[in-house]
Protein backbone atom coordinates (compact mmCIF):
# COMPACT_ATOMS: atom_id res chain seq x y z
CA UNK A 1 0.00 0.00 0.00
CA UNK A 2 1.32 3.49 -1.01
CA UNK A 3 1.54 5.87 1.71
CA UNK A 4 -0.99 8.81 -0.02
CA UNK A 5 -3.59 5.63 -0.68
CA UNK A 6 -6.56 5.77 2.04
CA UNK A 7 -7.66 2.05 2.98
CA UNK A 8 -11.38 2.11 3.31
CA UNK A 9 -12.92 -0.07 6.11
CA UNK A 10 -15.82 -1.88 4.87
CA UNK A 11 -18.60 -1.95 7.23
CA UNK A 12 -19.37 -5.44 8.07
CA UNK A 13 -22.78 -5.70 9.49
CA UNK A 14 -23.45 -7.32 12.75
CA UNK A 15 -24.94 -11.14 12.80
CA UNK A 16 -28.82 -11.57 13.43
CA UNK A 17 -30.00 -13.70 16.18
CA UNK A 18 -29.22 -17.11 14.85
CA UNK A 19 -32.57 -18.56 14.26
CA UNK A 20 -33.74 -17.71 10.57
CA UNK A 21 -31.62 -20.64 9.71
CA UNK A 22 -34.29 -22.99 10.96
CA UNK A 23 -37.24 -21.39 9.07
CA UNK A 24 -35.27 -21.58 5.84
CA UNK A 25 -34.08 -25.39 7.07
CA UNK A 26 -36.81 -26.45 9.72
CA UNK A 27 -34.66 -30.04 9.59
CA UNK A 28 -32.05 -28.37 11.56
CA UNK A 29 -34.41 -28.07 14.38
CA UNK A 30 -33.09 -31.27 15.64
CA UNK A 31 -29.85 -30.05 15.66
CA UNK A 32 -30.76 -26.74 17.49
CA UNK A 33 -28.98 -27.53 20.81
CA UNK A 34 -25.48 -27.93 19.15
CA UNK A 35 -26.16 -25.54 16.19
CA UNK A 36 -27.62 -23.02 19.39
CA UNK A 37 -24.20 -23.26 21.28
CA UNK A 38 -21.80 -22.49 18.19
CA UNK A 39 -23.75 -19.63 17.35
CA UNK A 40 -22.81 -18.49 21.05
CA UNK A 41 -19.38 -19.28 20.47
CA UNK A 42 -19.67 -17.49 17.18
CA UNK A 43 -21.27 -14.60 18.85
CA UNK A 44 -18.65 -14.40 21.73
CA UNK A 45 -15.61 -14.32 19.03
CA UNK A 46 -17.23 -11.95 17.00
CA UNK A 47 -17.67 -9.85 19.96
CA UNK A 48 -13.92 -9.84 20.73
CA UNK A 49 -12.87 -9.23 17.60
CA UNK A 50 -14.50 -6.08 17.52
CA UNK A 51 -13.79 -4.99 20.13
CA UNK A 52 -10.23 -5.52 20.26
CA UNK A 53 -9.23 -5.34 16.60
CA UNK A 54 -11.90 -2.65 15.16
CA UNK A 55 -14.60 -4.79 13.48
CA UNK A 56 -14.04 -7.89 10.78
CA UNK A 57 -12.18 -5.94 8.44
CA UNK A 58 -9.36 -4.69 10.05
CA UNK A 59 -9.20 -8.01 11.62
CA UNK A 60 -9.14 -9.80 7.84
CA UNK A 61 -6.39 -7.68 6.74
CA UNK A 62 -4.29 -8.09 9.95
CA UNK A 63 -1.57 -9.21 7.84
CA UNK A 64 -0.27 -5.75 7.40
CA UNK A 65 0.65 -5.30 10.37
CA UNK A 66 3.06 -8.34 10.36
CA UNK A 67 6.81 -8.49 10.36
CA UNK A 68 9.28 -5.77 10.80
CA UNK A 69 7.68 -2.14 10.60
CA UNK A 70 9.87 0.64 11.51
CA UNK A 71 8.49 4.27 12.34
CA UNK A 72 9.99 7.45 13.48
CA UNK A 73 10.49 6.50 16.93
CA UNK A 74 11.82 2.67 16.25
CA UNK A 75 11.05 -1.03 14.93
CA UNK A 76 7.82 -2.98 15.84
CA UNK A 77 7.72 -7.03 14.79
CA UNK A 78 4.96 -8.81 15.04
CA UNK A 79 4.23 -12.46 14.19
CA UNK A 80 1.44 -14.66 15.21
CA UNK A 81 2.45 -17.31 17.42
CA UNK A 82 -0.29 -18.75 19.12
CA UNK A 83 1.77 -21.44 21.11
CA UNK A 84 3.62 -17.92 22.68
CA UNK A 85 1.08 -17.82 25.57
CA UNK A 86 1.53 -16.36 29.13
CA UNK A 87 -0.69 -18.87 30.47
CA UNK A 88 0.57 -22.27 31.19
CA UNK A 89 -0.14 -25.61 29.07
CA UNK A 90 -0.06 -29.33 30.69
CA UNK A 91 1.15 -32.00 28.71
CA UNK A 92 2.91 -35.30 29.71
CA UNK A 93 2.54 -34.22 33.46
CA UNK A 94 4.73 -31.17 32.82
CA UNK A 95 3.49 -27.50 33.56
CA UNK A 96 5.47 -25.46 30.33
CA UNK A 97 5.18 -22.08 28.50
CA UNK A 98 6.58 -21.30 25.37
CA UNK A 99 7.74 -18.12 24.63
CA UNK A 100 8.75 -16.21 21.74
CA UNK A 101 11.96 -13.87 21.35
CA UNK A 102 13.62 -11.38 18.33
CA UNK A 103 17.59 -12.32 18.80
CA UNK A 104 20.63 -10.99 16.96
CA UNK A 105 23.71 -8.77 17.91
CA UNK A 106 22.59 -6.56 19.51
CA UNK A 107 21.35 -8.24 22.15
CA UNK A 108 24.64 -10.88 21.79
CA UNK A 109 22.17 -13.60 20.77
CA UNK A 110 20.65 -14.26 23.93
CA UNK A 111 17.05 -15.12 23.59
CA UNK A 112 15.96 -13.62 26.94
CA UNK A 113 16.55 -9.98 26.30
CA UNK A 114 13.89 -8.99 23.80
CA UNK A 115 11.22 -11.80 24.53
CA UNK A 116 8.03 -10.53 22.86
CA UNK A 117 4.91 -10.15 24.66
CA UNK A 118 1.89 -12.30 23.52
CA UNK A 119 -1.50 -11.21 23.39
CA UNK A 120 -5.11 -13.60 24.09
CA UNK A 121 -5.38 -13.46 19.93
CA UNK A 122 -2.12 -15.28 19.37
CA UNK A 123 0.14 -12.40 18.77
CA UNK A 124 3.11 -12.05 19.62
CA UNK A 125 4.93 -8.37 19.27
CA UNK A 126 8.08 -6.21 20.61
CA UNK A 127 8.86 -2.94 20.17
CA UNK A 128 12.65 -2.03 20.00
CA UNK A 129 13.50 1.95 19.92
CA UNK A 130 15.65 3.51 18.20
CA UNK A 131 19.35 4.30 19.87
CA UNK A 132 20.25 7.30 21.11
CA UNK A 133 21.47 8.82 17.97
CA UNK A 134 18.54 8.15 16.34
CA UNK A 135 19.46 5.34 13.96
CA UNK A 136 17.11 1.74 13.93
CA UNK A 137 18.64 -0.93 16.96
CA UNK A 138 18.26 -3.30 13.92
CA UNK A 139 20.41 -2.01 11.14
CA UNK A 140 19.29 -3.04 7.31
CA UNK A 141 20.51 -5.72 6.14
CA UNK A 142 20.85 -7.36 9.58
CA UNK A 143 20.68 -11.11 10.54
CA UNK A 144 17.90 -11.66 12.76
CA UNK A 145 16.77 -14.62 14.17
CA UNK A 146 12.77 -15.55 16.00
CA UNK A 147 13.19 -17.38 18.90
CA UNK A 148 10.76 -19.77 20.25
CA UNK A 149 11.57 -21.83 23.59
CA UNK A 150 9.67 -24.10 25.96
CA UNK A 151 10.07 -23.11 29.45
CA UNK A 152 9.84 -26.20 31.77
Amino acid sequence: MKRDEVVKIKIIPPPGCGKKIYEIDPLLLTHHDHLDFRFGRYLRLREDIDKHEGGLDPFSRCHENFGFRQSVTGITYREWAPKAKLDMCLKNDWIFSQSAALIRDFNNWNPNAAVMTPNEFGVSEIFLPNSADGSPLIPHGSRVKDAKHAVV
